[in-house]
């Protein structure tokens, strides 16, 4: 059963991963409400640390009104202790000409298809190797005669 559990949790993995991409933007196209990505300078990432919580130059958010100087961004925080669970976004507030390059989340049907029919393969896979191992019932009561049939769309089961 763990082999099923964690097969279910890969498969959700690989069809939820692959559902967006990111494209390259003009700052001039960047708009209030867009999810974008968003690279900005090493000294910027190192002035940002308390925010952040490390150093990343590589930072997604959720664009929002913002002085023009700047490009105004509400953040996942990340949790340190118990009371900052309750907040669950921050503002980040990162002056332009610290910013390196934004990239527009964007949804990707093509990768979502193929993550879709890797997730079905997969679990369909998974199913099969679980419904062999529940087969051998090790004594346990039942019979191991031969049942025809292929895994999912077994005859006489």
């Amino acid at each position: 059963m763990t082999i099923l559990k964690r097969g279910i949790f890969l498969a959700l993995a690989v069809s939820s991963a692959a559902c967006h991409s990111y494209a390259p933007i003009e700052r001039a196209a960047v708009r209030p409400g867009q999810s974008v990505r968003v690279e900005i300078e090493r000294e910027e990432a190192i002035r940002q640390v308390e925010r952040l919580g490390s150093i990343r130059t590589s930072i997604e958010g959720a664009v929002v009104d913002s002085p023009a100087q700047a490009l105004g961004l509400t953040i996942r925080s990340g949790a340190a202790s118990a009371a900052d669970v309750v907040r669950l976004n921050d503002y980040l507030e990162l002056p332009w000409d610290q910013v390196v390059g934004v990239e527009e989340k964007r949804f990707n049907p093509g990768r979502t298809a193929l993550g879709a029919a890797l997730a079905g393969v997969l679990a369909w896979a998974i199913l099969e190797v679980a419904d062999l191992s529940s087969s051998g019932n090790n004594g346990e009561g039942g019979t191991d005669a031969f049942q025809p049939g292929v895994g999912l769309f077994g005859v006489g089961r």
